[in-house]
């Protein structure tokens, strides 16, 4: 891909984009001044890789239209990533001058990953602490809201589901994440998992605990 000296002189114009979902972008632009052009416009050529990364990352979509007003979808992309996003014109004489570079960032994703190292105490007989650390970043796809405790016990001959929801840390984020679940049935035995969730929903769950709240008067 080069600049020929006939090729489309000027940027394309107006050139923005917005996130459409957590992995795609919707593009807008205008063609170049109509001077600019040297002579008919065959399509135009969006580069884009994420924001922050080398050169050789660039990937290239060929559009092969050439109305005035010109309106892409950027798929495939990464969760809540900001990427680097540029469009130029092109004639049958070689691709134009480049736009400015936009910067866009996807949606938010659900978590693809489930919280780790999930441990569970009882401390009285009708408490449960709990602690475990996040998923790791890479899988979270977005900013973590909080977590959700599902509880699951046997009480008399009964199956008792519930759930509690925790807000995350906001001066630890990455850190372990603590929680107490008060309020519970007197020496049971309790199934707990954990679930991290960002504004776009929950991911899956962690492995599943056991906890024994303890005996009355303990």
């Amino acid at each position: 891909m080069h600049i020929d000296c006939t090729a489309p002189s000027g940027p394309p114009r107006s050139v923005i984009g917005s996130a459409r979902t957590n992995s795609s972008i919707v593009l807008q632009w205008q063609s170049p001044e109509r001077a600019q052009w040297n002579g008919q416009l065959l399509g135009y050529v969006v580069r884009y890789k994420l924001s922050g990364y080398p050169d050789s990352t660039l990937t290239f979509d060929n559009i092969t239209s050439f109305q005035s007003k010109v309106i892409h979808e950027l798929t495939g992309l990464i969760f809540f990533q900001e990427y680097q996003i540029a469009v130029a014109a092109y004639n049958s004489r070689g691709i134009g001058v480049f736009s400015d570079n936009i910067f866009v960032r996807t949606s938010e994703g659900q978590p693809t990953a489930p919280p780790r190292n999930v441990i569970a105490v009882a401390i009285s007989s009708t408490a449960v602490s709990m602690r475990w650390l996040p998923p790791n970043p890479q899988h979270i796809n977005g900013i973590t809201q909080g977590y959700h405790v599902s509880l699951r016990a046997m009480f008399n001959d009964s199956v008792l589901s519930s759930r509690r929801t925790f807000m995350t840390n906001l001066t630890n984020m990455l850190g372990e994440q603590t929680a107490v679940l008060t309020g519970l049935y007197k020496y049971t035995e309790y199934e707990l998992t954990v679930m991290c969730f960002t504004a776009a929903g929950a991911g899956p769950p962690s492995q599943q605990v056991h906890a024994w709240t303890l005996e009355d008067g303990r």
